[in-house]
């Protein structure tokens, strides 16, 4: 009976097994703080997100690529009073004019300046996402690793965004409007959402799958609350 047991768990463990080595995973979670001035004023704000990516076998890349990237947590609302309210988003959606840096990579490209990009594929991928998960304490964005900004000059109308390069805030949301700072710091912190909550229209946009529109850009619920859907 006792060989049996042995020989029927071996036979489980095996499929387990080689799905752990043949899809191997690599998570972590950052912080994303964003700090604006406007009116004399800092208008800040910041949020825990969770990426995830599972790597296909190196024989299943050339049909699905080489990973699945899920995303958890909420973009950063920064409430800037009279003059509206930015979202720095999970994502760029899409369309044309894309601008900013998507929320699975940008704390991968901020810890990993000299090569901006996860390498040409399986296993340089899985090696360079490995070492960015144990990488610690923040690291300030450039210019040319920043999310996608929204700008609503009415939060409560979902029609008034507009997608905004850090560049443009003084011209387009006025008052010599600036980004003061925005890094990521790796974390354990838990993740909290509450957007839902602070967007007035984010429960019928849900609920309608509605996809909003930006200059040309088409942005779904995943831009603003990560659940694990698949980006």
């Amino acid at each position: 009976m006792r060989k049996l047991v042995i020989f029927v768990l071996i036979l489980v463990a095996i499929p387990v097994v080689w799905y752990w080595v043949s899809f191997p995973t690599v998570s972590y979670r950052y912080r994303l703080s964003i700090a604006v001035e406007s009116d004399g004023q800092v208008h800040s704000g910041s949020s825990v997100i969770e990426v995830q990516y599972q790597f296909y076998p190196k024989f299943l890349s050339p049909i699905f690529g080489v990973t699945n990237e899920r995303i958890w947590g909420q973009a950063v609302l920064i409430d800037l009073g009279a003059r509206g309210a930015l979202v720095a988003a999970l994502h760029s959606g899409t369309g044309s004019g894309h601008v900013g840096v998507n929320a699975d990579v940008l704390a991968a490209r901020a810890f990993d300046p000299a090569g901006r990009s996860l390498g040409p594929g399986y296993p340089s991928a899985l090696e360079k996402l490995r070492a960015v998960s144990q990488m610690r304490g923040h690291v300030d964005l450039t210019t040319d690793n920043l999310p996608p900004f929204i700008w609503f000059s009415d939060l409560t109308n979902p029609e008034t965004a507009r997608l905004l390069n850090p560049a443009d805030f003084a011209g387009v949301i006025g008052d010599a409007a600036r980004l003061q700072s925005a890094q990521v710091e790796m974390t354990t912190s838990p993740i909290f959402i509450d957007l839902d909550k602070r967007l007035p229209w984010y429960g019928t946009f849900t609920a309608t799958n509605g996809v909003l529109k930006a200059d040309g850009i088409l942005l779904g619920y995943t831009a603003f609350i990560g659940n694990g859907t698949l980006q």
